[in-house]
């Protein structure tokens, strides 16, 4: 019995391969995956248009948004450029202790890593920058949303008095000190040499947050959330000799 059902399907699986009205779909077969495969590719090709077009509204919007981050009539505009280019402003209080001690304003990039006596960092920190809150009202400045400490703002609009450093002889530093000792509250002074990054900029960061600084400038000296404070005149040539022979008295380009 087992004998006659092999032979049958041997019978079946031979005749099925002999009748010429069974036949292979291949022509169908290759023409199906033809169409696949173009529809496929048309898929993938509409798909990279998409994404083309997406990426560049989205970029379309970031580039509106930041326009208006950094517009003139924004009131939060400087404390946008300020966490946007990673700019340190300088307390005022550090300004008066080096000032006593004899020393030049220091670098940036010495200048993060710098205290006062107190222990308070010498630069202004980005979690005060974000802190930072806006009166529209009054049209100040508060250390926090709570209003009780308000927060000068300034720039210092200076000449460079040597290559190697733009106040060799603190003349700068002197008048920045006697100019704003009358301010109550907090003050934070912009000032290039120390807020920025200085060359030799050693790191890609570094790199970035001057350029970025540099696109928006005009903001530190123009907005009207900042007061500018303009030191036009250099040092007087005797002061400068009076300070290179005061003993122990040391100058940035000695």
């Amino acid at each position: 019995m087992r004998r006659q059902i092999q032979v049958a399907v041997v019978n079946i699986t031979s005749n099925e391969g002999s009748n010429p009205n069974v036949t292979k779909p291949k022509a169908a077969v290759d023409f199906a995956l033809i169409v696949l495969g173009l529809s496929v590719g048309a898929s993938c090709c509409l798909l990279v248009v998409v994404c083309f077009f997406y990426k560049r509204r989205l970029l379309s919007q970031e580039a509106a948004r930041k326009k208006k981050d950094f517009k003139l009539d924004n009131p939060l505009a400087v404390k946008n450029l300020l966490l946007y280019a990673d700019v340190r402003p300088v307390r005022y209080k550090f300004l008066e202790e080096i000032l006593r001690a004899g020393k030049p304003w220091p670098r940036r990039q010495e200048a993060q890593d710098m205290n006062m006596e107190d222990g308070q960092t010498a630069l202004v920190t980005r979690e005060e920058l974000e802190s930072l809150w806006y009166d529209a009202d009054k049209r100040r400045f508060y250390q926090t949303a709570e209003g009780t400490v308000e927060v000068h703002l300034f720039s210092v609009s200076h000449i460079w008095e040597a290559m190697e450093h733009p106040d060799a002889w603190r003349y700068q530093l002197q008048e920045t000190v006697r100019g704003l000792q009358h301010l109550d509250g907090l003050v934070w002074v912009f000032f290039d040499y120390t807020s920025l990054y200085q060359y030799p900029r050693a790191t890609e960061h570094q790199r970035k947050s001057f350029q970025r600084a540099l696109e928006h400038m005009h903001l530190l000296y123009a907005h009207d959330g900042i007061n500018v404070l303009i030191i036009d005149q250099p040092t007087e040539q005797a002061t400068k000799q009076m300070m290179e022979q005061e003993e122990g008295a040391t100058t940035a380009v000695a």
